[in-house]
């Protein structure tokens, strides 16, 4: 028992440990920002602002829930629409507050869903794994057209170019391999399986799984090949997300701009590289929900594009404020119809 405790004990001593570092970088920010000149931007803003900001992050999420939606239902999955938006707002959530920040909520999605609807979880997670990829891809290809717009700028450039560009080029051949092995039938996982089982690696467990693990690769496989329609539908739903994303700056200059002190919008290639930075930033894992590191990395960029710090922490309050209300409604909607596997119901 007291073995059995020792791994989750060391997530929370972990998870705590990153919390600290997080709430010293926010120290640290706010030394070097003006925290009252920020709140008085945050303030002009106002209540319009912050719902200019929740539609913007619900078009963010929003796609790819359609995406993952049209993927589950052509693998005959028998989710609703309602059940699917549940999910992902109950997923959203664990990702914000996850250790790993940004990333763990798509097992709590698969049990979800599998409990919702009584559909087998290798149905649901091979479903969720293609629209994760889906995701990656729209980000990786947005990122690279942004890479190739900031090079094309002469002001522009250095070192933070080229570690962008070696980011974004590492993810795009991580994303063509796996879909090299997903269409070419490789099967990989059931092939690292099988190697286990013949160096008598917890054989008889492994043996067990070999069935389950062939199915969730073949569905995997017959998403990617077998329904182009429902892929590139599902793909170009999906893509609301670096839209929405690459945007998201204009919309809060507009915002001020409404108040008369700020006269100038971002620039396309300011918006290139606000974009490719920002990507790069945020997909690594760092504290829990980003506490810290999101807003020195928010502030951080403002002060590479010249643009005043203070906007840059009022953009950063402004986008915890929409990640609260969002955590909210997962914790509401949670609340009020159950998390499937606490209170069962099928989908009609």
């Amino acid at each position: 028992m007291a073995s059995s405790d020792r791994p989750g004990r060391g997530k929370r001593i972990l998870s705590l440990l990153l919390l600290v570092v997080g709430l010293g970088v926010l120290g640290g920010i706010a030394r070097e920002v003006n925290l009252t000149q920020a709140w008085k931007e945050l303030c002009r803003v106002g209540w319009t602002g912050v719902a200019a900001f929740a539609i913007n992050m619900a078009i963010t999420i929003g796609g790819p829930l359609l995406g993952w939606h049209i993927l589950m239902r052509s693998l005959e999955i028998p989710v609703s629409l309602g059940t699917t938006l549940h999910s992902g707002l109950i997923g959203r959530a664990c990702n914000l507050l996850s250790p790993m920040s940004y990333f763990g909520g798509e097992s709590v999605r698969t049990f979800h869903i599998a409990a919702m609807t009584g559909a087998p979880r290798r149905r649901v997670l091979a479903a969720v794994v293609v629209s994760e990829f889906q995701v990656m891809a729209g980000l990786t290809i947005f990122t690279l057209l942004g890479l190739a717009i900031w090079a094309s700028l002469s002001t522009l450039g250095g070192a933070p170019l080229r570690w962008s560009l070696a980011g974004a080029v590492t993810l795009a051949i991580s994303l063509l391999v796996v879909l090299g092995l997903a269409l070419g039938d490789v099967r990989p996982c059931v092939r690292v399986l099988d190697a286990l089982v013949r160096w008598r690696i917890f054989p008889h467990r492994l043996a067990g799984l070999r069935s389950a693990t062939l199915e969730l690769e073949t569905l995997i496989r017959s998403l990617f090949r077998e329904r182009p329609g429902t892929y590139f539908l599902a793909q170009l739903l999906s893509l609301s997300s670096p839209v929405a994303q690459f945007l998201r700056p204009t919309l809060y200059f507009w915002l001020l701009s409404r108040t008369g002190l700020v006269t100038r919008l971002p620039t396309f290639g300011e918006l290139s590289v606000f974009f490719v930075l920002s990507q790069l930033l945020f997909m690594l894992p760092t504290t829990p929900g980003g506490v810290g590191v999101y807003e020195a990395g928010v502030v951080g960029l403002f002060k590479y594009l010249g643009w005043d710090l203070a906007d840059g922490a009022a953009y950063g309050l402004l986008l915890r404020l929409d990640d609260v209300v969002y955590v909210g409604a997962a914790f509401a909607s949670a609340g009020a119809f159950g998390m499937g596997w606490m209170r069962p119901r099928v989908d009609g």
